[in-house]
């Protein structure tokens, strides 16, 4: 497993998470409880240091604080999120209360980082104002080690809550949490250079999670581009379109997907969800060597660099 710094923090990061919450994670149902904690561990056996998770995931953070119980706390690092927005009226005890709860659910006695989760552009005065203070507090006395937020995914599509938190207070926040891959290139143009600039650790969330997976979702996206425009009609096969992407070192289209949203030199870390530990340990295969071949890479730059798709 390779590891970078979680920004200006210095903290040693796995370059793959382990993401506990979307549509094919352990907190499903299909996995027994046995094998999520078996799929846990596989993590930790591969090197995996970081696990994210939220207080909107389910019973995400109690089994987690289960699962890793027994494991030493200086082997992994625990990323959790609340969504404040329904509490923006109440006091910082809101945020306090939230921390207090997942710190008993996790069954520990910190937290690497806490996340504002899916922080609005048109909420972030507010938030600020309202819990910064707070949450400042807390990682003081050393609840929290690192302050951080989430982007609302499939709204915030060109990193306007990270732009203007690093544009106003970057000494503030520790990390953000984005999305960039190939599909979906804008924090290339202005939200990772801030960051780097800033030592704001990144952590890329479900860079692959949605249409490199599907091969006929993914066809039908790109056919409708090639339809208003924005690709040549030639660009790509119209079926398999990004099947060129796979071979060698590279097994497949996710597999490239995982390299392309981890050789952005701004990016900590690449979270990826799965209940399946042959697709965990392809996962941390692709990881291995981060790198695209550079004239694969080149040609995605610039077929879908207009590209803003969330899915």
């Amino acid at each position: 497993m390779r590891y970078r710094k979680l920004g200006r923090s210095g903290i040693e990061v796995s370059l793959l998470g382990f993401g506990t919450g979307g549509p094919t994670t352990f907190t499903e149902a299909r996995l027994s409880d046995a094998d999520k904690t078996r799929l846990l561990h596989r993590c930790l056996d591969h090197g995996v240091n970081l696990f994210d998770t939220s207080q909107g995931y389910g019973d995400s953070e109690a089994f987690l604080g289960a699962a890793l119980a027994g494991v030493p706390r200086d082997r992994y690092l625990l990323a959790t999120k609340w969504a404040c927005s329904g509490d923006l009226i109440g006091g910082p005890d809101a945020l306090e209360r939230a921390v207090a709860a997942s710190l008993r659910r996790l069954r520990t006695d910190h937290l690497d980082v806490m996340f504002i989760h899916g922080l609005r552009p048109e909420d972030y005065d507010a938030v600020y104002q309202r819990h910064g203070a707070a949450i400042e507090r807390l990682k003081q006395v050393g609840q929290i080690r690192l302050i951080g937020f989430s982007e609302r995914m499939g709204e915030d599509l060109e990193h306007r809550v990270t732009i203007d938190a690093l544009t106003r207070h970057p000494s503030f926040w520790d990390v953000s949490m984005l999305r960039y891959g190939i599909l979906n290139q804008c924090a290339r143009d202005r939200a990772l250079p801030l960051a780097a600039r800033h030592g704001m650790g990144v952590m890329n969330m479900s860079p692959a999670r949605y249409l490199l997976p599907h091969p006929q979702q993914l066809a039908e996206r790109i056919a409708a581009w090639k339809a208003d425009g924005s690709l040549p009609p030639d660009a790509v096969p119209d079926a398999d379109p990004l099947g060129w992407l796979a071979g060698g070192a590279v097994e497949s289209v996710v597999s490239a997907g995982l390299k392309f949203a981890a050789g952005h030199p701004g990016v900590s870390t690449v979270l990826t969800g799965t209940r399946s530990f042959e697709h965990l340990d392809a996962n941390v295969r692709a990881l291995d060597d981060p790198r695209l071949p550079a004239a694969d890479h080149d040609r995605l730059v610039r077929l879908f660099g207009f590209a803003r798709e969330w899915r």
